[in-house]
């Protein structure tokens, strides 16, 4: 539709995607808050299907440093993908959180997804290469950015509440 607005009546529209954002104050059933939440509750981390599905990551303030550099920078009527390009499998991510808090790994419990999720996608995955061409560069590493928001959670518990 908003490309419909830009083809039609040259409204300067400049559309972004993110992969999977990460970061402080997110909603509590967000990924990161739960797992923080039940590692430290000594309670299981669920994970869907075998926990090889597969996802992007991207720091909140890497994800807002892109939109604002569209906002300056964008074409419009073009689609910009903000991606850091660092893949983890679910289970992966739940073992980090884990480590990070000192916590064993057979805390990771599985449920089936096939009713619960059928059709469930294996992996998301976008490229940055359009939006790096404008000059953006993700500047939390995965396990840089995994550790410090963990430590963020562990340390805001009232946040949880």
């Amino acid at each position: 539709l908003a490309l419909s607005y830009h083809h039609m009546y040259s409204l300067p529209i400049v559309i972004s995607r993110t992969e999977n954002v990460y970061g402080p104050y997110q909603g509590r059933e967000k990924v990161f808050p739960t797992f923080t939440r039940k590692a430290l509750a000594n309670e299981p981390l669920t994970i869907y299907g075998k926990g090889d599905h597969i996802r992007q990551w991207c720091h909140v303030e890497d994800a807002v440093r892109g939109a604002l550099l569209l906002l300056e920078k964008g074409i419009p009527g073009e689609i910009y993908h903000i991606a850091g390009h660092q893949e983890l499998m679910n289970l992966d991510l739940a073992k980090k959180i884990l480590h990070i808090l000192g916590k064993p790994e057979d805390m990771v419990t599985f449920i089936d997804d096939s009713k619960i999720r059928p059709g469930h996608d294996k992996r998301y995955s976008l490229s940055s290469d359009k939006i790096r061409k404008l000059g953006w560069e993700p500047k939390w590493t995965l396990d840089d950015g995994i550790k410090s928001v963990v430590l963020w959670y562990r340390d805001n518990m009232e946040w949880h509440r």
